[in-house]
Parts: structure tokens; C-alpha cells; sequence
């Protein structure tokens, strides 16, 4: 048995050797090999790439009147401020060493001691609760950033090596301390005691030194300004720490865990001063693909950006019920493309409502505010401001089925002018004219105009791209809105105007990118829609959407479902952005452009412009203007009473007369006339005029073809029978007493009658009239509106041989005709009723006298 066991032993202990002799062959070559690697790795000197950051430690970025806006770290897109180690004071250092690695000075890159206690911790307590990096190996891992597994930390342990082979003790201390990250988007020791202190870092104490070095362990974790009792316990760990290593006494170190710290709260000067721009201009940096800048010079007014974020804020607290969690503005040098400001959220730094998110670059649904693009486009192709379209219920063929398109307000309007559908922001009339023409020449209008989101196929998008449905950036819209004040030219917004580089050198960045997009007088019309204050009274509820003490055009956008709220408003200095919504997406209560975003935009162009100084829009020389019919869009006839005096390129002005209000006539039982105007419609507005209950002509009435002709008729024989008059001028009065007028029955007409009605004809279109506040208008004065803001604005049209012309109000002058030829004369509400009328005088001495108009201010 014996001999048994001890074969059996032999046996096992012969085949143990064996396999160590196997083993050994196999894998001796292979752990020398190793061995080696790691040799030639550590001998390996750091390259100047790897400690290149040291080169672009920071980044200054001024605004345009070189006030520094921030300084931020380029690697992390923090604040830095560079120290030696002379300004290092001793309390810091002996305070870091304790907290982080008490045996740097002793070691070679790696304390085994420590990752052996750090191991037999994290052992005991199931949990990783203590850490054996070194403050090189911390320093090696920021160098040379790798994902966290086992054998990157092995290699990060070789990298600390190398460390210690490349640079001093005092070199990596403080290679450390200017990387390391201390909370509140401030990177390096410098900026933390600037921010917490407002000290330079060789003036710290022993309990400021203390804290600064218990932050390093998280910067968020242990933030001064939100979490205090658990930043003082650690800085009482790290205190107690310095006592075990002699660097502070027993009496100290019950004298500093008893001493409140003064931190201040210093965020404002550690905050960005613009900090959705500054981030948005170190991107825009980054697109260049320079490298080694230290410096970058921008469009950024700070002045206005104050200003603006004071708006912005007062704006958000009364809006903040209606769920409105974010607000974003952008202003533009109308002229030049430059970023004055921009303001992304109403808090940076709020994370509950995702603050960090930049509005004005973020992809939004456009809502409302593509529409002057698409009347631009047609504008081109021959449509004009007086150009009709039927708004009523209609059903339109596209690729995904019968598209039905609806106005905000569900109602329908029967005939609209162009600048009635515009102004009044009408999504029907808006779907029916693109509809007529082509959806891709519209996409590319908005491509060249800067909307470089919008750029899937036509398809995709559909007739409801008129009404934003695609996605844009608040910075692209505000600057697609420069063709109009800019004569059809597109001027691309810019942020960067110089850099300056590591080496010094200074480079000068190209200004703007501009390209002619339409035509100048298409551009100007929609501006003279756009800024309309009569037209815009229809849309905007608000006295801050129409009473401007300058010229301003404003158009306003909401997507479906009120999740995002536009106003894009310009003048020939300024072009300003809005935006309201939420980043989560969640929907607005009772928000739209108008009510929302249009007052906040008020308020930035009254801050602009607190001069109020006026500015004209630039008019080209081939702008003429006629009287139309609202109802037609052509040139007024006899018989128009809603009329206006419209304006034209000169290549699409209007040159028939109104074909739909007509003269009809019916006979009565005492053989004498009745007359009456009706209004004659195309078939597709038959259910339109039924909703609207709109008289028709019966059988009884006969339509009057020759108007003139009647006329003629009617003067020269005022005093003779009806029956007669028909007789002398080849009408038939059937046995029904029906008189039937056309035109091809009058054919006496001589010289003189000719003259006559030509004359005639003119005195109709050349007609003294007051056009606004309509008769029987009713204004009411807001209380919480200074007076003075409180005008309506009343304009009229005066014929060619009109020499002199006064405007009364109540039987006193206010305006001479200097003041009627302009576009409008204010006047100041007053309560009680009041009475307008122009009396004037003609070339030839003949005295004249407007329709009275009535208003009632209540």
C-alpha cells in the first residue's frame, strides 16, 4: 500500500514538473517579450503632440468693442487661468499632496503601497471605497484620455511612469493642478481661487488650500455653491489628513473644522457673458480648422446682449405660466449679416429645462414665418400684391392623398388679396398659391436664402412646407429675412471677425457671403406687406404688434400644436429673431407668434432704437401705384366701395377694371327703377356666399353690360320718360318692363361723348377718399398703455389735380395735404365720437369733399 501511494505521489509531482518545464518554454519568450514592450514603452519620451495643450491652454474670446466675453479651456469648454509653480503656495501643495497622494514626492509614478490598501478596502467593504492613483496617474489619464478596462489602466500605470521619466515633480504638480476640474465650469486651480476667493493662488490659507483640494475628488459632487455640509466633511477629512502629516498642528486643525469659509458667489464673473454665443463662436472656430488660436475677435455687441437677457428676462416671468420653459432671441445687423446677440435659453445653466440646449441654433418647425418666401417667389413669376385667391374650403391633390389645409382661426374669408393673405399670416390662400406654381423653385428660394435644413425632396415636405412644416435654426431664419430689407440679396450672418494664433499671427476673416435671391422690388413689397399697420391689425391683438414709433415689417409663426412660437421682425438696421417653446417638446398653453414672441419683440426693437428715429424703407424707382378693388384685385370701378390703393413693379401692374361689383336694374310696377349693385363671384365661392348669406341677383334684376353707356343716358335725359330714353337709344323694354343693356346696342356715340366719358371714366378712379379706420370703427383705450403709444394712423388717397387738400376732424384741421400725400398722418385717441373728411381744391378751382368717415373711442 505504501508503495502505492508513494508511485502514485512521484507520479503527480514528476507530472507537475513536466508541465512547469512546458509551460515555461512556451510562455518564458513571451513574458520576456512583454517585459520588454513595457521597457521600451516607459523609456519612451512623450511627443509634442501628447503635452501639446500646454501650447493652447486657453482660449479669449472678445466682443466687438474688446470686452472679454470668457476664456475658456479648449479641451473641455471651461474657464482657465494658467499658474506656475512659484505661484503655488505651500498650504496648497502640502493640502493636494494629503488629499490626493501623500507620498508623491517619494514615489516613482505608482505607490503599490496604496493600491494594495485601496484593494484590501474596496475587498472588505464589497464596494470600490478608496482609490490608488497617484496624482501622475490622474495626470497621465487626462493626457491620454482611454476607456476604462483592465488593461488601460495597466497602460495608464506605464504612461505614469513615463511622466516621471519626462518632467520634474514640481512640473507634473503643476501640470495637474491647472487640468484639474473644480466645479462651476472652472478648470485649473487659478480660475477655482479666483471664483471662491477672489485670491491669487500663492495667497490661500490652510483651511481655503483644504477646500480647494477637496473639490478635486468631483467637481460636482463637492460644489461650493449647492452642496456645503458634504464639501465641509470632506474638507475636515482632508484637514485631518494634513495634521497626520505634519503640516498643521492639533491647535490648527481644531481651529480651521470650526471656521466658516467666506466663498464667494462669483459665478457672474466665472459665468459666460454670453454663453450660448461663446460656445456657438468656439464651434464656429472649430469648422475653420485653425489650430494654435489663443484669441478670437467677434461680432458679439455685450452692451446689447445685456439688454437684450434683461428683456428676455422680464419677459419670461409672466410667460413661465403658460409653459413657455424656454425663450430664444438672435439679433442681426440687418446690412452687414453680423451676430449683434443671441441668447439660447433663459438659463445656461438651468438643467431642468435643458438650458445648455442653444435655441437659436437648435432645428425647430418654422410655422408661419416661410410664407413671405413663397409670395417673394411669385412676386417674381407676375403675381402681385393685389393678385386674389379664393380662401374658402378647399381640397388639393398631392402624393399622399387629398390635402385640406385650414386657417389658424378655422374661418374662411372668400376672396383675399395677396397682402391681405400675408398680413393675416392665411394658411389656405398661402397652400393654393404654391399649389398653382412649384414647390421645388420655392425649396430652392429657401435654400438660397440660407435654410440649408430644408434640403430633403420637395416631396417630403408637400404643399405644407408653406406652412413650416420642415425644421430650421432660429440663426438661419433670422438671416433668410435679409433679402427684404436688403433689395433681394441674401447676406449670410458671421460671428468671427479676426483670430489671432499661438505664434501671434493674426488672421482676418472674410466678412459675408451674399447672393441676389430675388428681385429688389419683389423684396420691397413684401416688406411694404410685412410692415403694414393697417394690414397687421388683423393678426395681432396686441398693441405691440402694430403701434411702432418707426418703420418695422413683423411676421409671426406657430407650429401644430403650439410647441413652437416665432416673431422675425426687421428694420433696414436690425434683424430680430424670437423663439418660445420647450426643448422637451411639450406643448404651450394658449401661445402663438402674436401673442407670445411679437411683444417680446417690441421690447427688443424699442431697446434698439430708443431714439426712435425713423427709418424709410428703400423704394425702388419701378413702384407704381393704383387704386384696386379688394374684392377683384383689379383696377376700382364705378361701383367698388371696398378699395385700396395698391403698389406694383411696374412690369405687373393691373390694367382691367373690376368685372365683379355690377351695376343691375329692375323696373317697378310704377314703371320707374330701382338700381342696386351686386357682386358677381366665380362658381367656387357658391357655398362660401350662401355661409355668408351674401344677396344674390334674382330674375327680376338685369345685370347693366355698358355702364357708361347707361350713364350717358341717364344725364342727357333727365327729363324724359324711361320709355322714351330706350326708344332714342335702341333699348327694348320687353312686356315684363325688363330693361336689357349691353353695350353692343350703343353705338351713336360722337366725339364729345367720347371726351365726356373718358373724363368720367377718370373722375371714378381718381376718386378723394378717406381709406383708414373704415366708417363706424370702434377704438377702445387700454389703460395699461402710456397714451401717447395710443394712435390710430389715418390714410387717404388725393387724385393728381388736387392742389391744396385739409383733413377735419370735427370741424377742425388737423393735416394739410403735405401730411395726406405721405403714407399716413397719426392721431392720438381721445375719448368720445369723432367725424373725419378731406375738403380740397382742384387744378381747375373746383371745390371737392371726401365721404365722411365716423369713429367711436371708447
Amino acid at each position: 500500500m505504501e508503495k502505492i501511494i508513494r508511485r502514485t505521489a512521484l507520479t503527480i509531482i514528476y507530472t507537475i514538473l513536466l508541465s512547469l518545464i512546458i509551460l515555461s518554454i512556451i510562455f518564458i519568450p513571451k513574458g520576456y517579450n512583454f517585459y520588454k514592450h513595457c521597457k521600451e514603452y516607459i523609456n519612451k519620451p512623450f511627443s509634442k503632440d501628447e503635452l501639446s495643450i500646454n501650447e493652447e491652454r486657453a482660449l479669449k474670446i472678445y466682443d466687438r468693442n474688446s470686452i472679454l466675453i470668457s476664456t475658456i479651456f479648449p479641451k473641455h469648454g471651461g474657464f482657465f487661468e494658467e499658474v506656475k509653480y512659484k505661484d503655488l503656495s505651500t498650504n496648497l501643495i502640502n493640502a493636494v499632496v494629503s488629499a490626493e497622494d501623500k507620498n508623491f514626492f517619494n514615489h516613482k509614478g505608482i505607490d503599490y503601497k496604496a493600491i494594495i490598501r485601496a484593494f484590501l478596502s474596496n475587498l472588505i467593504s464589497g464596494k470600490v471605497v478608496s482609490g490608488g492613483s497617484t496624482i501622475t496617474q490622474q495626470l497621465a489619464k487626462s493626457i491620454i484620455p482611454r476607456e476604462r478596462t483592465y488593461i488601460n489602466k495597466f497602460y495608464e500605470a506605464l504612461d505614469a511612469i513615463r511622466l516621471e521619466k519626462n518632467l520634474t515633480k514640481e512640473e507634473i504638480l503643476t501640470e495637474y493642478l491647472n487640468r484639474v476640474f473644480f466645479g462651476n465650469n472652472c478648470y485649473g486651480v487659478g480660475a477655482a481661487s479666483d471664483l471662491y476667493f477672489h485670491k491669487k493662488v500663492n495667497d490661500l490659507n490652510n483651511n481655503e488650500s483644504a477646500m480647494l483640494a477637496s473639490i478635486i475628488k468631483s467637481g460636482t459632487k463637492f460644489n461650493p455653491y449647492k452642496y456645503e455640509d458634504r464639501l465641509k466633511s470632506r474638507r475636515i477629512y482632508v484637514l485631518n489628513e494634513m495634521k497626520n502629516n505634519n503640516f498643521i498642528t492639533e491647535e490648527n486643525y481644531n481651529k480651521y473644522i470650526n471656521e466658516k469659509l467666506n466663498i464667494y458667489d462669483g459665478k457672474d464673473k466665472y459665468t459666460f457673458k454670453a454663453p450660448h454665443f461663446t460656445m456657438y463662436a468656439k464651434e464656429s472656430l472649430e469648422h475653420l480648422k485653425y489650430t494654435g488660436v489663443t484669441e478670437l475677435r467677434t461680432t458679439l455687441d455685450y452692451n446689447i446682449q445685456k439688454e437684450a437677457v434683461l428683456v428676455i428676462s422680464n419677459s419670461s416671468q409672466s410667460l413661465h405660466t403658460f409653459n413657455v420653459r424656454n425663450i430664444s432671441c438672435v439679433i442681426l445687423n440687418a446690412k452687414t449679416g453680423e451676430v449683434l446677440s443671441m441668447i439660447g435659453s433663459m438659463d445656461y445653466f438651468d438643467t431642468e429645462t435643458h438650458g445648455a440646449v442653444n435655441g437659436a441654433t437648435a432645428l425647430r418647425q418654422a410655422g408661419s414665418t416661410l410664407k413671405p418666401f413663397m409670395y417673394a417667389y411669385i412676386f417674381d413669376k407676375g403675381e402681385s400684391p393685389a393678385s386674389v385667391i379664393s380662401d374658402i374650403k378647399t381640397y388639393i391633390n398631392s402624393p399622399g392623398g387629398d390635402y385640406i389645409p385650414e386657417n389658424f382661426d378655422h374661418k374662411y374669408r372668400g376672396p383675399v388679396t395677396i397682402r391681405d393673405a400675408l398680413a393675416n399670416s392665411l394658411n389656405i390662400p398661402a397652400v393654393k398659391w404654391l399649389a398653382r406654381y412649384s414647390i421645388r423653385d420655392f425649396q430652392n428660394i429657401l435654400l438660397k436664402s440660407g435654410l440649408s435644413s430644408i434640403d430633403k425632396n420637395p416631396d417630403y415636405y408637400g404643399y405644407s412646407l408653406v406652412l413650416g412644416s420642415a425644421e430650421v435654426r432660429l440663426i438661419d431664419l433670422a438671416s433668410a429675412y435679409s433679402i427684404f430689407p436688403n433689395s433681394g440679396t441674401f447676406i449670410n450672418h458671421y460671428s468671427i471677425t479676426s483670430l489671432k494664433k499661438a505664434n501671434g499671427e493674426v488672421i482676418t476673416l472674410p466678412k459675408k457671403i451674399t447672393r441676389k435671391v430675388i428681385s429688389e422690388e419683389s423684396a420691397y413689397l413684401i416688406t411694404s406687406i410685412l410692415s403694414d399697420r393697417n394690414a397687421r391689425m388683423g393678426s395681432f391683438r396686441s398693441y405691440k404688434g402694430i403701434v411702432y414709433p418707426f418703420s418695422i415689417a413683423i411676421k409671426t409663426g406657430t407650429s401644430k400644436g403650439s410647441r413652437d412660437a416665432w416673431a422675425i421682425g426687421y428694420t433696414k438696421d436690425y434683424i430680430v429673431g424670437i423663439w418660445l417653446g420647450d426643448f422637451a417638446g411639450s406643448e404651450m398653453i394658449n401661445i402663438t407668434g402674436g401673442n407670445g414672441a411679437v411683444p417680446i419683440l417690441y421690447d427688443i426693437f424699442t431697446m434698439l432704437n430708443k431714439s426712435q428715429k425713423e427709418t424709410k424703407w428703400d423704394k425702388p424707382d419701378t413702384i407704381v401705384k393704383r387704386e384696386i378693388c379688394l374684392i377683384s384685385g383689379k383696377l376700382r370701378g364705378e361701383f367698388c366701395k371696398e378699395t385700396r390703393v395698391e403698389e406694383f413693379s411696374h412690369i405687373n401692374v393691373p390694367k382691367e377694371e373690376c368685372d365683379v361689383h355690377n351695376l343691375y336694374i329692375k323696373t317697378n310696377s310704377d314703371g320707374s327703377i330701382t338700381e342696386k349693385v351686386f357682386i358677381n363671384l366665380p362658381n367656387e365661392y357658391n357655398g362660401w356666399i350662401r355661409e355668408q348669406q351674401i344677396e344674390r341677383p334674382t330674375a327680376e334684376w338685369t345685370k347693366v353690360n355698358n355702364i357708361y353707356a347707361y350713364n350717358r343716358m341717364k344725364n342727357n335725359n333727365q327729363n324724359r320718360n324711361l320709355e322714351s330714353i330706350n326708344q332714342e337709344n335702341s333699348f327694348n323694354l320687353n312686356s315684363a318692363y325688363k330693361v336689357q343693356m349691353n353695350v353692343n346696342n350703343i353705338n351713336t356715340y360722337n366725339s364729345s361723348s367720347e371726351t365726356k366719358n373718358d373724363n368720367s371714366i377718370n373722375n371714378i378712379r381718381e376718386r378723394l377718399s378717406i381709406k383708414e379706420p373704415t366708417d363706424n370703427s370702434v377704438y377702445k383705450i387700454d389703460s395699461t398703455l402710456p397714451i401717447e403709444y395710443q394712435n390710430i394712423f389715418i390714410s387717404s388717397y388725393i387724385p393728381k389735380n388736387i392742389v391744396s387738400a385739409e383733413l377735419y376732424c370735427n370741424k377742425e384741421v388737423i393735416a394739410n395735404i403735405d401730411d395726406l400725400k405721405k403714407d399716413y398722418v397719426k392721431w392720438n385717441l381721445k375719448n368720445g365720437d369723432y367725424t373725419f373728411h378731406i375738403e380740397a381744391k382742384t387744378d381747375n378751382g373746383e371745390t371737392i369733399k371726401s365721404s365722411t368717415v365716423k369713429i367711436y373711442v371708447q
